[in-house]
């Protein structure tokens, strides 16, 4: 390669300009063009060690990567002759990390460092500049290894000259002399060709001039080795491309049967097969249904009865071939079953005829399309013998024409044939498809018979395929190069009904896994789809009983069935039913024992979340639903749940006290509905733990040490913004009641402050305060009914009752400036 740099560093110095953006990839070790896509193969940099990854401006000086002197990891790209703009940097790093690592680019002799250092870490970072000329990565780094997968470098160009095309482009080879050529598509380019020694040296092979504008030339590998090539072009040069080429030992030429696997004959007559090997010279091993033999190629074994023969070759020089098998049958002629003649004329079907597809109609063994394989997907062939245009067979699957218009529908047991068309495969379905896959068009000559199905896919022409030994009959389109004809041969004697080889599984209604009310119980069906079938079934898994009416259960059951026709039985299936208590209200719901599971099956509306706590409500109660999936759920007030979602009633509290909590635990399915409703809190004036989880609003609460007259507490468990309650204040509080020690207590979501104009409590002669005349216009109330006051306001001490308690209750009011709450 150093003979060549001579001559053209001068003209990598002065590349022409590119037309277009490209893409380019070096080798590691191996920087040989100037703009492109570098993928280095994984390197650890550590403080050190030292690794040679590339060439510096194309001198021959390796650069090393940090040594134990140098912290600082560097490697150059020579972007030297670039006529265009680098317009990014992209590094995709994966970093070990346990300390911080700052990165610097410079391009071009421009210094970025100082405006983009950035923290090393496992991300894609992209650097975007223009300027050509020299480009330098480089970091500082505390970290103890650091991991570079690739750097890109984009340029607005594409190469003026193509990259060299090795044919073969490398591989193993075990041919003495394996002739290689080398081409470029770019007109009057030459190529440099090298081979790349052991220690990455490089040593000159031969050099490829253009002949009419066009370059290849070839040359012979004897060995293994690597190769190397570039194309250049005036001051022009294409990127290095390389082929490595492994020498193997050839392997021995796989043995060949003539005839072919899945060959028959007919029984009194013989067979020859001939087994041979492409090597020259080659041996062969052989088994015939499991005897050895030996011989050279090719070997002649004569069969007169059905066989299957392996063989493997061998030859000096060579590896042993891979084996090879070959089955063959001997067909004994049918003496039982409905006989069925050939049909060449198409005038000779009708409606309701039974036919059978046969791949030939020469006397001989023949294959005759049998029933459906293990997958559902064609039709398995099956060998009969063909005498005088007649075929006698248990074996053919039987076919029913129905007429359909212009077409024929093709009918075998209880179900139609029909080509989905999207693929080979020829199906069965129990009704004629609205699209008309199972409609097929039906023409008959002397030569052969043509079945094509209709509808929108191009694969449904019927033909017979040998399918490698294992033959069917299958659907292709007219260009398949499966050709295998078939013919139809119609029943000449009436043919019974096919018996029924396999019964359906039972079908279970309702579907297994269905939940249902204990309380209510669940009613079970069960049928079969085979006609006359009976059915078992038992509901402990021992004792089978049969089947003759739906019957219901109250606890959770496994059912499981199977179904008999005679010495015929299908599998057993089963289906597991799962008894649960539904609770309709949340009434219901909270008067359920401890660790009671239930699916709830009302209407309830969210009034509050926080975190895992969701609170509801229905007309009868209220609830709370706690767990992580509510945390991990979008709610809000006034959504109304979807029913069925399913909880265990939970009692929470200290041990010791009487007054629980109740709770609806470990729920599951809990979801918002979508539908809304406006949700107000329910007004209390006192508080008691039969309100425990309810929405509520208490008016004209003044609290000391957030304690109203009455005692009960009210608690900022909810962390509300901006919350700012001041002893002495009278405050309409919306909140949620729980239970603390077996006193209730009010988790507050909102306090506004009272006004008089929501009512003020002692106001009795409804002039916006509250003072003595009040307790005058009071007494004359209570002496002479007929004093005009405000009834509501004069209710003070709130038992619904106005009486002369209420007027002491007013004086305490002025005295003290406290209510008492009641």
């Amino acid at each position: 390669m150093k003979k060549l740099f001579s001559l053209l560093t001068l003209a990598l110095l002065t590349m022409s300009a590119w037309a277009a953006t490209y893409t380019h990839t070096f080798a590691s070790g191996q920087l040989k063009q100037a703009a492109g896509t570098v993928t280095l193969s994984d390197i650890e940099w550590t403080q050190t060690a030292a690794t040679f990854i590339g060439w510096d401006n194309y001198n021959g000086k390796g650069v090393q990567i940090g040594s134990s002197n140098n912290p600082t990891k560097s490697f150059r790209l020579s972007t030297t002759g670039i006529e265009g703009t680098i317009t990014s940097i992209t590094i995709n790093s994966s970093v070990a990390k346990d300390g911080d690592a700052t990165m610097t680019v410079s391009v071009g002799g421009q210094q970025w460092g100082n405006e983009t250092a950035l923290v090393l870490e496992a991300t894609d970072y992209t650097f975007t500049g223009s300027g050509s000329g020299e480009v330098v990565i480089a970091y500082t780094a505390t970290t103890k290894a650091y991991y570079i997968k690739s750097i890109t470098i984009v340029t607005d160009g594409e190469p003026a000259v193509s990259k060299p095309v090795f044919s073969p482009n490398g591989g193993d080879f075990s041919v003495n002399s394996l002739e290689v050529t080398v081409s470029c598509p770019t007109e009057n380019a030459s190529i440099y060709l090298f081979q790349v020694m052991e220690d990455e040296s490089e040593v000159y092979v031969n050099q490829f001039f253009p002949q009419n504008g066009a370059v290849s030339g070839s040359f012979y590998v004897t060995e293994t080795a690597k190769y190397g090539a570039y194309a250049y072009k005036g001051t022009d040069m294409s990127e290095t491309v390389y082929a490595t080429f492994t020498k193997v030992t050839p392997k021995c030429a796989k043995p060949t049967f003539t005839p072919g696997n899945g060959t028959a004959f007919l029984q009194g007559e013989e067979l020859d097969v001939t087994i041979n090997c492409a090597t020259e010279g080659a041996s062969i091993m052989y088994t015939v249904n499991d005897n050895v033999y030996e011989g050279t190629a090719p070997v002649v074994v004569t069969l007169t009865e059905s066989a299957t023969i392996t063989a493997v070759a061998s030859a000096e020089g060579y590896t042993d071939s891979d084996e090879a098998t070959a089955s063959y049958t001997m067909v004994v002629p049918s003496t039982t079953g409905p006989v069925f003649a050939l049909v060449s004329d198409i005038n000779d079907l009708k409606a309701g005829d039974k036919i059978i597809l046969v791949n030939s109609a020469e006397d001989g063994t023949a294959m005759v399309m049998g029933p459906i394989n293990s997958n559902g997907r064609n039709f398995l062939g099956k060998n009969v013998v063909v005498n005088n245009g007649q075929v006698q067979t248990e074996d053919a699957s039987i076919i029913t024409l129905e007429q359909n218009g212009d077409f024929w529908n093709l009918k075998t047991s209880d179900k139609y044939i029909f080509a989905p068309g999207g693929s080979n495969y020829m199906q069965l379905e129990s009704d004629v498809d609205e699209d008309g896959n199972a409609n097929a068009a039906i023409t008959v000559n002397a030569d052969t018979t043509t079945i094509v199905f209709q509808g929108n896919g191009d694969r449904k022409i019927v033909r017979y395929n040998p399918n490698n030994g294992a033959p069917i009959f299958s659907c292709y389109n007219a260009t398949s190069s499966v050709k295998g004809a078939i013919y139809i041969y119609k029943a000449t004697e009436d043919v019974p009904e096919p018996p029924v080889t396999e019964v359906a599984a039972p079908v279970f209604t309702p579907e297994k896994n269905t939940v249902f009310d204990k309380n209510l119980g669940l009613e079970i069906s069960i049928s079969c789809e085979t006609e006359g079938a009976t059915i078992y079934y038992s509901t402990d898994g021992e004792t089978f009983d049969a089947y003759n009416a739906p019957f219901t259960i109250y606890e959770t059951t496994t059912v499981r069935a199977y179904a008999t026709l005679g010495e015929l039985a299908s599998d057993t299936v089963y289906a597991k039913y799962n008894a649960a208590i539904m609770v309709y209200d949340l009434e219901e719901a909270n008067a359920l024992a401890d660790k009671t599971n239930f699916y709830f099956q009302g209407d309830a509306v969210v009034t509050y979340k926080d975190g895992k706590n969701l609170w509801i409500r229905d007309e009868k109660g209220s609830g709370l639903i706690y767990g992580n999936t509510i945390q991990s759920g979008e709610f809000k007030t006034g959504d109304v749940l979807k029913k069925g979602w399913d909880a265990q009633k939970k009692n929470y509290g200290t041990t010791g006290y009487e007054k629980y909590i109740p709770e609806f635990q470990y729920p599951n399915n809990v979801q918002a509905s979508g539908v809304t409703q406006t949700v107000e809190p329910t007004e209390y004036s006192t508080i008691t733990t039969d309100n425990v989880n309810e929405y509520i609003v208490m008016k004209n609460q003044t609290l000391t040490n957030m304690t109203n007259a009455d005692g009960l507490i009210f608690y900022d468990k909810f962390n509300i913004e901006g919350l700012n309650i001041e002893d002495g204040k009278a405050y309409d509080i919306v909140g949620i009641v729980t239970i603390y020690h077996d006193a209730p207590e009010v988790y507050i979501i909102s306090a506004t402050e009272a006004t008089a104009a929501e009512g003020l409590r002692g106001d009795v002669n409804n002039d916006t305060f509250v003072n003595i005349s009040d307790v005058t216009v009071l007494i004359d109330y209570l002496l002479n009914p007929a004093t005009v006051i405000n009834e509501a306001n004069a209710n003070v001490n709130l038992d619904q009752d106005i009486n002369i308690s209420d007027v002491t209750t007013l004086i305490d009011f002025l005295l003290s400036g406290t209510w008492p709450n009641k």
